[in-house]
C-alpha cells in the first residue's frame, strides 16, 4: 500500500496510523520506510522517512527503539538527525524502553 500511495498527506496519515497499530509487522514496515527501503517516489521522500521515525517513536516498544537506532546511522543527514533527536527525546522523557545495548 505504501509503495502505491501518491498523495504525501495520505501517506503521512497512513504512516502515523501504523505507529498506533504497533505490531511487530508495523515496526518492521516502518523501519523499512525510515531506511528508504520502500521503492516509491513519495514513500522514499525525506519527509515520509522522517514521519516513519516519528511513528516508530509512537510505538514505544524496545523493538521500535532498536529500529529507530538503526535509522540513526542512516546516510541521509536529515533522516539521521531526526532519528537521533527522537531517540534523545525518548530517553529524556522516559516514555520508551531503550535496550541497554543502545543506551
Amino acid at each position: 500500500m505504501l509503495e502505491k500511495e501518491r498523495n504525501p498527506d495520505v501517506l503521512a496519515a497512513a504512516v502515523m496510523t501504523l505507529g498506533v497499530i504497533a505490531t511487530a509487522e508495523t515496526v518492521a514496515l516502518l523501519e523499512r520506510l525510515a531506511l528508504g527501503k520502500v521503492r516509491a517516489p513519495v514513500a522514499s521522500s525525506t519527509a515520509a522517512r522522517i514521519d516513519a521515525c516519528r511513528a516508530l517513536l509512537a510505538v514505544r516498544s524496545p523493538a521500535a527503539m532498536v529500529a529507530l537506532q538503526h535509522v540513526a546511522s542512516e546516510a541521509d543527514p536529515q533522516v539521521r538527525s531526526a532519528a537521533l533527536q527522537l531517540v534523545a527525546a525518548a530517553s529524556r522523557r522516559g516514555t520508551t524502553t531503550i535496550p541497554a545495548a543502545l543506551g
